[in-house]
């Protein structure tokens, strides 16, 4: 032990070497001695040879597996050798053991953030490269390994089953998974075998199964997927085990068929229109508007759009809520799951399964999942007041009847729309909830129609009412005065962004700009490009979905300005 002081010493005049050398020879005669290991792991940092602080530092903790400086220690020497996800693992464990040790906590987050932006520059890469291969022949398969962030599965302990948690505080725009498919079907590739039905979402899920089902027969990695496969849930309740062979192929395939069907109707993912790829079909019709169109997929628009069926393995846990903490979309073969706001550690994280402006969205989630939604969205819904159910229930019946009016920008449908909307603010005086999808239709519509006869005024108003319908009222900046009448557009809601709220952006600035209101034309502009990007991660992706939307916005602020200098 005598020469533990002088190593003390050392370290203390800054003279490492010195230190390190006083160390090992106490260490000669107390090879036991963790402490002793910890100083030399310590001044080894300091000369920044993580090597040998990596070894030393792992001898501490595997004596003493409650020591925090080994722990802190043998991070700091994992950080040094660019191996942060190890280095994360050790100071996760030194904080555990002592929350109130400061510089724990600021290597802790220092080698979160180094591990943030790694995954972000990988897969902006990965994103940026999907875009390019689907711009150029339509299609993508990703070759990368799957990335798995911040999260973990776990019982839900709602009658949910399981569900994805997160493990440590998400930020707003985060990719929180990226994951290649066990098995995917196109439209355009039709079903395997002759399909039984004309519906196009069953011939989807016959030639998903059929995929499938070839899959488990291949003897190299069928057992592998049918491993993958018994672990998920249906329903509520686990899979049953998938029957024996009985040696006669046909009846085999049929029982491998059956055993997968129910897999597929509660985990598998359909497309959407509010997918990337979704634009590449829908880009052309956009170029003699006035107007950017809301993403509301019409009867017509679903038989032209091509969809892609699947199942991925981990997103197969994800729950739904119709208030959803993420948002997904799918890239080729790629889901892609992106947080739309802040996720504290420990909370579950959840998407869509049916669209939220759907408006018979709970009756599908019934019939189609097998469950009753339960978020705090439904449960609102349900407890509301029977006047104000009833004025709800008028305000959607009337918004029905004069749908096909709409589309044919028919005047004769101001009245029932001015109905509807009386009924639906009746009912929103009564019982004030965010979202209130009916009252965003009723409104987008009317939109539509003030946008044709160009009387832009009034559908600045109906825009305004539509976001506020959605996200709360737009609350001023904190540095803005008093006296400047400029609404900064961030949400006071407690509702989530979604594709529909940054067209809504868009739209206002477009009308804004009609109305020579440029200042306020280009903070809409600015915050639509905000949510894009927190919506699908990459600028790039996002500008693949919004991108002429937002060159019809910055077209009409150009020529507006153009003209006022005139």
């Amino acid at each position: 032990m005598a020469w533990r002081q002088p190593g003390n010493d050392y370290f203390k005049q800054r003279l490492y070497n010195k230190a390190i050398l006083a160390y090992s020879i106490a260490l000669e005669t107390n090879e036991d001695d963790h402490l002793l290991l910890s100083n030399r792991a310590e001044a080894f940092l300091k000369l920044k040879q993580y090597t040998e602080a990596y070894h030393d530092a792992l001898d501490v903790t595997q004596r003493c597996d409650t020591d925090v400086k080994g722990h802190y220690r043998l991070g700091r020497a994992l950080s040094g050798l660019d191996r942060y996800e190890e280095a994360r693992v050790s100071l996760e464990t030194a904080h555990r053991l002592d929350r109130s040790n400061h510089a724990v906590f600021k290597e802790l987050e220092s080698v979160r953030a180094l591990l943030q932006s790694k995954r972000k520059t990988r897969w902006t890469g990965l994103l940026r490269q999907a875009l390019g291969e689907m711009k150029k022949c339509g299609s993508f398969r990703s070759s990368l390994e799957d990335y798995i962030g911040d999260v973990e599965i776990q019982h839900t302990w709602t009658g949910k089953g399981r569900g994805l948690y997160a493990t440590h505080d998400i930020p707003a725009g985060a990719v929180i998974l990226a994951c290649k498919s066990v098995a995917m079907v196109s439209s355009e590739e039709g079903s395997t075998g002759a399909p039984s039905s004309d519906n196009p979402a069953k011939r989807l899920a016959e030639g998903l199964i059929g995929i499938l089902a070839d899959k488990l027969s291949d003897p190299d990695n069928g057992a592998q997927l049918e491993s993958q496969l018994s672990s998920l849930c249906i329903g509520s309740g686990p899979s049953t085990p998938r029957p024996k062979p009985t040696g006669d192929s046909e009846e085999d395939r049929r029982a491998t068929r059956a055993w997968v069907s129910p897999m597929i109707r509660y985990n598998a993912y359909a497309s959407s229109s509010w997918d990337p790829a979704s634009a590449l079909q829908s880009s052309r019709n956009m170029a003699n508007s006035e107007l950017p169109h809301t993403a509301t997929t019409s009867k017509a628009d679903a038989t032209n759009f091509v969809f892609d069926y699947g199942l991925w393995n981990l997103p197969s846990y994800i729950n739904h809520s119709c208030l959803f903490n993420s948002f997904h979309f799918m890239l080729g073969d790629v889901f892609v799951l992106v947080s739309n706001r802040d996720i504290p550690a420990t909370d579950e994280i959840t998407t869509f399964y049916v669209r939220p402006d759907e408006p018979r969205r709970r009756a599908v989630l019934k019939n189609d999942y097998g469950f009753l939604c339960k978020c705090a969205m439904c449960t609102a819904e349900n407890g509301l007041p029977a006047e104000c159910a009833a004025y709800t229930r008028e305000a959607r019946r009337q918004l029905d009847d004069v749908s096909e009016q709409i589309v044919k920008l028919d005047d004769d449908c101001m009245e029932e729309l001015k109905t509807a909307l009386t009924y639906a603010r009746q009912a929103d005086d009564r019982k004030l909830l965010r979202p209130n999808r009916t009252l965003t239709s009723i409104l987008t519509s009317m939109v539509l129609m003030w946008s044709h006869h160009k009387n832009w005024s009034c559908a600045t108003e109906a825009l305004n009412g539509a976001y506020e319908s959605l996200m709360g009222k737009p609350k001023k900046a904190k540095d803005q005065r008093d006296d400047d009448d400029l609404d900064v557009p961030f949400g006071g809601g407690s509702a989530s962004p979604e594709p529909l709220v940054v067209e809504l952006a868009i739209q206002l600035s477009c009308v804004l700009s009609r109305e020579r209101r440029f200042k306020e034309a280009q903070k809409w502009l600015e915050r639509a490009r905000q949510l894009s990007v927190l919506l699908y991660a990459v600028d790039d992706v996002a500008n693949m979905y919004f991108g002429n939307h937002f060159a019809l916005a910055e077209q009409g602020l150009a020529e507006g300005r153009q003209k006022e200098k005139k």
